[in-house]
C-alpha cells in the first residue's frame, strides 16, 4: 500500500527486498540452534544433564549411528518400497500445493480488486497454513500421524474440487483458497514419518530423504509448466482457469491420501514382521549402560583418528621415499 515508488522501487521489488532481509536472522537462528545429528557434540543451549538424557533416549529407541554410504546402501534402498512411496508422495504433495500460490491471479482476473487487496487477501491462507502446521505436527506426536495428515488431504481435495468446477460463487472461491491452507500439515508430517520409520538406518534415510526432496522439486520445477501455465496465449489452459491443471491437482491430492495410508500399512507390516516395539516403556537405559555405550563411541572415534594418523604417516613416508629415489 505504501512502499510502491519509494526510492524508485516498485511494490513487488520492495517485497523481494523485505523477504531477503527476513532470511538473514532466520539463517542465523538455524545456525545457532539446530542441534545436529544424534552423535553431534552437545549444543550450547543444552545442559550436560539434558544432553545425557537425550542420548539415553537415542540409545533406548535404538536410533542408528550414521555410517559411510556405500553401494550396498543404494542397492538396499532401490529395492525398498520406501524409496518409491515417499518420493511419489512428495511429488503429489508439491503438485497439489502449487496452485495455492496463485490466489492473486484469480483476484486480478476479476478486475474488481485493488492492488492492496490482491496482496492482502492471500495472506489469510498463509495464516491458516501456519496454524495448521503447528497444531497438526504437535498432535502427530500423540495420536496416529495419518489422522492429522488427512487434514492436509481434505483441505487440498476440497480446494481443487471447487476450482475444477470453477464456475462457482466468489465466496466459494475464497473458501477454496483459504481451506487450501490446511495443506500446511502435509510436509512436516511426511518427513517426520520418514525420519521415524528409518531411524534405525541412517544411510538409507539419507538417500531417501535426499532423493525424495530432489525428485519432488524437480517435478515442482517442470510439471507446472505444462499443467499451470500463466500466459494468456494458452487460453483456458492458463491461469486462473487451468482447465487441465485443476483436475490434475485434484488427482494428486487424492493420491497423497492413498500413498500415506499405504505407507502406514507397509510400515505396520514391517514392524509386525520384525517384532519391533515402538514404545519400549520397560527398556530403560541406566547410567552404567549409557557410560558403556558412550565409551564405545568415544573409543570408536579415537580409533578413527588413530587410523587417519597412520594413513597420513604412511602417505608421508611414501612421499619421502619417492623424493629420495
Amino acid at each position: 500500500k505504501n512502499l510502491s515508488g519509494v526510492n524508485g522501487y516498485k511494490g513487488w521489488q520492495w517485497l523481494f527486498i523485505i523477504d531477503g532481509i527476513i532470511t538473514i536472522p532466520v539463517a542465523m537462528i538455524g545456525l545457532s540452534f539446530f542441534p545436529g545429528i544424534p552423535e553431534s557434540p552437545k549444543p550450547w543451549w543444552f545442559t550436560q544433564d539434558e544432553y545425557k538424557l537425550s542420548n539415553k533416549r537415542r540409545i533406548r529407541y535404538k536410533i542408528g549411528k550414521a555410517q559411510k554410504i556405500g553401494l550396498d546402501a543404494f542397492k538396499k534402498t532401490l529395492t525398498d518400497w520406501k524409496f518409491y512411496v515417499f518420493g511419489l508422495s512428495y511429488i503429489s504433495m508439491l503438485i497439489a500445493w502449487y496452485p495455492t500460490l496463485y490466489f492473486s491471479l484469480w483476484l486480478k482476473a476479476q478486475g474488481t480488486y485493488s492492488v492492496e487487496q490482491i496482496n492482502v487477501y492471500p495472506t489469510v491462507q498463509n495464516i491458516i497454513n501456519l496454524v495448521t502446521s503447528f497444531f497438526a505436527t504437535a498432535s502427530a506426536g500423540v495420536i496416529s500421524p495419518w489422522k492429522p495428515y488427512m487434514i492436509n488431504v481434505a483441505g487440498s481435495s476440497i480446494f481443487t474440487l471447487i476450482m475444477t468446477i470453477y464456475n462457482v460463487p466468489r465466496g466459494a472461491v475464497f473458501f477454496a483458497f483459504y481451506i487450501a491452507g490446511l495443506i500446511g500439515a502435509g510436509s512436516p508430517i511426511l518427513f517426520a514419518t520418514l525420519n521415524r520409520i528409518l531411524k534405525h538406518d541412517q544411510e538409507q534415510k539419507a538417500i531417501i530423504m535426499g532423493s525424495t526432496m530432489s525428485f519432488g522439486f524437480l517435478a515442482f520445477t517442470f510439471v507446472p509448466l505444462g499443467l499451470f501455465p500463466t500466459s494468456e496465449s494458452q487460453g483456458a489452459k492458463a491461469a486462473p482457469r487451468w482447465i487441465m491443471g485443476w483436475p490434475a491437482a485434484l488427482a494428486f491430492s487424492l493420491l497423497m491420501g492413498v500413498l500415506y495410508i499405504l505407507t502406514t500399512y507397509l510400515d505396520n507390516r514391517d514392524r509386525a514382521r520384525s517384532g519391533y516395539n515402538e514404545n519400549p516403556q520397560d527398556d530403560v537405559v541406566t547410567d552404567d549402560e549409557y557410560d558403556e555405550v558412550e565409551e564405545s563411541i568415544t573409543s570408536s572415534a579415537a580409533s578413527d583418528i588413530q587410523l587417519a594418523n597412520l594413513n597420513n604417516a604412511k602417505v608421508k613416508t611414501e612421499v619421502e621415499v619417492k623424493t629420495l629415489q
